[in-house]
């Protein structure tokens, strides 16, 4: 109920219509663990997924859209870097490997690192009915700009393609 209450004042009082929800998941590599776990980055807050349900499905009745928040160059795993497959670490502009928040090891945008990222969030943000997948970005990390910019366009030019197949949008 408090949930359904939410939505409806951010609709019917502010005219919210989109709705993106920050730090929804499991961990960084995770994005659901069995029916509750606490918040990824703390630990601290606890989500349950049927609030989360519940949430999408109060915005679906009221005609908005939910939004998964993913950090696109975090994960759980330093060990994911495979340069033969084309992953590579973040690299920043003093030439050392990027950690977010000095705990997350970071992976460069591009094609294959898109293909990692949607196969690990595309079918559980489709099961849940979130209307697309918000990927965070760290703003401009690495040491080489342009290689950066390109990377971003690879990775966002695959994921859309991704996305596509499961009835997914997605913002950046």
């Amino acid at each position: 109920a408090d949930a359904r209450a939410r939505v409806r004042t951010m609709s019917d009082s502010f005219g919210i219509s989109e709705f993106q929800f920050y730090d929804w998941f499991a961990d960084y590599s995770t994005p659901v663990a069995d029916t509750m776990w606490t918040d990824p980055y703390r630990h601290a807050r606890p989500i349950c997924l049927s609030t989360i349900q519940t949430y999408i499905d109060e915005i679906h009745r009221r005609g908005g859209r939910a939004w998964a928040y993913v950090q696109s160059v975090a994960s759980e795993s330093d060990a994911l870097a495979y340069p033969e497959n084309g992953i590579f670490p973040l690299i920043d502009a003093s030439g050392n490997r990027h950690w977010h928040t000095g705990r997350f090891p970071t992976y460069f945008l591009n094609t294959a690192w898109a293909r990692h990222m949607a196969a690990v969030w595309a079918p559980a943000v489709a099961h849940l009915r979130f209307d697309g997948i918000h990927w965070d970005s760290l703003g401009p990390v690495a040491g080489d700009y342009g290689a950066e910019r390109a990377g971003t366009r690879e990775f966002l030019v695959e994921t859309k393609k991704i996305l596509a197949g499961f009835d997914l949008e997605q913002t950046f």
